[in-house]
């Protein structure tokens, strides 16, 4: 039974191998941190030291909060046969242990050695001076050890946690997982206008309220930074309220739209399908959309306004976060394209050919990169503009683009790929039939 247990994590080797090299990523750039808050902590105290050792902490906790993030994941994909076995007699506990039992391990030797990683990088790339006066070297190498071994254990408790409750959750509902329904299915699917009978729906009072309170907010943040200039803290307060906002303003309007123009949209059967789509993988990565868009924002808020010392810790903590989110919201698209399976096989058995299904999910990813790229380019632009534009600010824009693409290029490839054996897989079935 321990051995099927683990056939049932394990099986998906490319989602394996995604998992490790994010986690690697993530480890490497968490020991980096913290030998840079260990040098920020024997550095000689300032107002602005102080405020840029706060950002290194709050960005050193995104990377803890991102690696068990990326761990709430490991059995998404699993849960009916994880139903199975506990048909067969296995507890949540026991599976529990089991799987902590090997993932821990795993993530013990991912976690040594991305920390021997950054010592090298730390080392080859980063022992020099940082500001004329903050240096970046492991002369603390024993304290971050000491840190990096703190945040495994906080890490693997709440891991434990998670997964422990992922399984009493199936376990309460091991019915309704036994026949694949999953919590957040739509009850009612494509084309539901014509099967919600119309004394059902109600016009959505409340969200179009909560809509125009929060568009004069966006509006009004947008205001106070046209009129305030950079460095004072009232241009802090509209970018924070320009940010939640947009995100808060998104989650509405996005199923909204859907709501109130749905006929309009049944003109067009892909777009329709398109778009209903794109609503259930932006709710998948909304929590990811929301720390993407904020914390690249904020970075480029601090570079901008930040002067001498504090300017290069800012970009390198801009480039590494930059780099985690996106393999953080590669790995979750795979997790959410996989279980897209049973639909892709239905819209090909009724007749939609491997171009149109293609592209459906070609248009719902360029969906989600408009979503990640809109906002946050037009706050780099005008924060640009307040201040003197040089090469580096331009430098920034770049690596945020750049970061877009290349997520938008490997979720293509991953489409690609990952169709065809969907499709081919579905022709053989029919052929054994």
């Amino acid at each position: 039974m321990k051995v099927l247990e683990n056939k049932v994590l394990f099986r998906d080797k490319s989602k394996n191998l995604i998992l490790i090299v994010t986690l690697f990523i993530i480890s490497l750039f968490e020991y980096v941190l913290c030998i840079l808050f260990n040098n920020l902590s024997n550095t000689v105290y300032n107002e602005s030291i102080t405020l840029t050792k706060y950002i290194v902490a709050i960005t050193l906790f995104l990377f803890v909060f991102l690696a068990v993030y990326m761990n709430m994941f490991l059995i998404e994909d699993s849960h009916f046969q994880f139903a199975i076995l506990m048909v067969n007699g296995r507890s949540s506990f026991s599976m529990t242990k089991q799987i902590m039992k090997y993932y821990l391990m795993l993530l013990f030797i991912i976690t040594c050695a991305g920390s021997m990683m950054g010592y090298l990088v730390i080392d080859l790339f980063f022992k020099r001076k940082i500001g004329n006066c903050i240096y970046i070297n492991n002369s603390d190498f024993y304290k971050s050890v000491y840190f990096v071994g703190l945040f495994f254990i906080i890490k693997s408790i709440y891991i434990f946690i998670l997964n422990m409750g992922k399984l009493r959750n199936i376990r309460y509902k091991l019915i309704d997982y036994l026949n694949k329904i999953s919590r957040k299915e739509n009850k009612v699917g494509y084309f539901s206008s014509f099967i919600v009978e119309k004394e059902t729906k109600r016009f959505p009072y409340i969200k179009i309220i909560l809509l125009i309170l929060l568009l004069m907010v966006f509006f009004g943040a947008f205001h106070l930074i046209y009129i305030t200039s950079i460095d004072q803290i009232n241009f802090f307060i509209g970018v924070m309220g320009i940010l939640f906002s947009f995100i808060l303003i998104s989650k509405i309007l996005i199923s909204l739209l859907f709501d109130l123009f749905h006929r309009y949209l049944l003109k067009s059967k892909i777009n329709m399908i398109v778009y209903n789509d794109f609503i259930n993988l932006y709710q998948n990565l909304f929590s990811l959309i929301a720390m993407f868009i904020i914390s690249s924002s904020l970075f480029v808020y601090l570079i901008v306004i930040s002067k001498g010392q504090q300017n290069m810790i800012y970009i390198l903590c801009y480039f590494i976060t930059i780099i985690s989110l996106t393999m953080c919201c590669y790995f979750k698209y795979y997790v959410y394209f996989s279980g897209k399976k049973k639909q892709i096989m239905t819209l090909n058995s009724i007749g939609y050919t491997f171009k149109n299904i293609y592209k459906i999910q070609k248009r719902e990813l360029l969906l989600l990169v408009i979503m990640l790229i809109f906002l946050p380019i037009i706050l780099f632009i005008f924060m640009f503009l307040k201040s003197n534009i040089n090469t580096m600010k331009i430098f920034l824009l770049f690596i945020y683009v750049i970061a877009l693409i290349l997520l938008y290029v490997f979720n293509r490839f991953l489409i690609n790929n990952k169709m065809k054996e969907i499709i081919e897989n579905e022709q053989q079935f029919n052929r054994s039939e």
